[in-house]
């Protein structure tokens, strides 16, 4: 018996070419898991405030967290804090953001980055990041970040500042997630195993 979980679940499948792509969003939705690579995204949070103090941040976890850092960052960037979310929390945050900014080098279980594609959130994401090289295209339906926090913040805010690359991107976001559709991926992956 093998047992092949979803990466994406069926109740945020339901969402993929199914949003409206014209709705305004918050700006950035920050996914925070317990890594030193997600502290290293407050980095370029940073760089993305001082170029424009008026984004709005919402950061989330899955379980609950209570961190010295996030407290502090929270309060100097004015960001809405939210834990131990529901599915359909999760769910409801990403259809109401533009960027999810996932700086972690790990995904975690449910693959967030794919997840938010498939509600119209488009990933801030490093190149690499788990399976990443599966479905996110660097100005196609993702942003790809690198080391450099000041020249990622200016490409972030051009890209929200343009409607056009935003309505592309976000037009872009559910191509190449077809993979994880959970009506057959356990079979694919069986497929390609056996």
């Amino acid at each position: 018996l093998r047992i092949v979980p979803n990466p994406i679940s069926p109740s945020i499948w339901k969402f993929k070419q199914n949003f409206d792509i014209q709705k305004k969003r918050k700006d950035i939705l920050f996914y925070w898991a317990n890594h030193k690579s997600a502290e290293n995204g407050f980095k370029l949070l940073e760089e993305i405030f001082k170029l424009n103090n008026q984004i709005s941040i919402t950061i989330f976890a899955r379980s609950t967290f209570n961190d010295k850092i996030i407290n502090k960052i929270s309060s100097k960037y004015k960001a809405k804090l939210f834990f131990d979310l529901t599915e359909q929390d999760v769910v409801n945050l990403y259809l109401s953001h533009t960027f999810l900014f996932y700086p972690n080098k790990f995904e975690g279980f449910g693959m967030p980055p794919a997840e938010g594609l498939a509600c119209g959130c488009i990933p801030i994401l490093r190149y690499g990041t788990g399976a990443s090289d599966m479905y996110a295209v660097d100005g196609f339906n993702s942003i790809f970040i690198t080391d450099n926090a000041t020249k990622d913040a200016k490409n972030i805010l051009d890209h929200l500042n343009n409607e056009k690359k935003l309505y592309n991107l976000r037009n872009n976001s559910s191509e190449n997630i077809e993979i994880f559709n959970p009506k057959n991926y356990g079979f694919k992956i069986l497929g390609e195993t056996n």
